[in-house]
């Protein structure tokens, strides 16, 4: 007699998953049901003074990456650093990580990424979609970056005219692959 263990473990995913939405849900709905039939009500003002807060202003990460340009960023990380180069809404990018240097290229719609020392790399193109989704993930992570200092933007880019024209152009001795951009 053969047991298939395909269709068993199908059959324990399936009633996982249905198990994976259904308890949230079961949880949440016990919250709000908890919240709303409560009848005490507490007087909040009572227990806790009342605080002014006034807003500071905090330079954004979008207000700082122009891509416009001319801008030159620079970093280092223990092992890592980085250099990038932003002009005419063309970034050329570069990634040293111990003694391996990483390339990439931003220009018109399509990423070019390669290696040094190949002679492949890979081409993404149809990318500007995605350029709206990762404004809308900075304007979200502005604040939170820029109180916990995780991303010194502020301190590693400068405006600085970019004297080799040369980088924002596609290698012509790199052979790319042409891949999708896949999520």
């Amino acid at each position: 007699m053969k047991v298939n263990y395909f269709k068993l473990i199908d059959n324990f995913l399936h009633f996982v998953s249905k198990l994976v939405i259904i308890i949230p849900l079961l949880i949440l709905s016990a919250s709000f049901f908890l919240k709303f039939n409560s009848k005490e009500e507490t007087n909040y003002k009572k227990i806790f003074p009342s605080i002014t807060i006034t807003p500071t202003k905090i330079a954004s990460i979008s207000a700082v990456i122009d891509i416009s340009g001319p801008l030159v960023c620079e970093g280092k990380n223990l092992d890592n650093s980085f250099t990038v180069y932003i002009k005419d809404k063309k970034i050329f990018a570069t990634k040293k990580e111990k003694s391996e240097f990483n390339y990439f290229l931003l220009k018109d719609d399509c990423l070019y990424l390669w290696k040094e020392g190949t002679y492949s790399g890979e081409k993404i193109c149809n990318i500007s979609p995605y350029f709206s989704y990762f404004n809308q993930l900075l304007k979200l992570l502005d604040a939170q970056v820029n109180n916990l200092n995780m991303f010194p933007i502020n301190d590693s880019c400068r405006k600085e005219e970019i004297k080799d024209e040369k980088i924002f152009e596609v290698p012509a001795e790199i052979l790319f692959k042409k891949t999708e951009l896949n999520f």
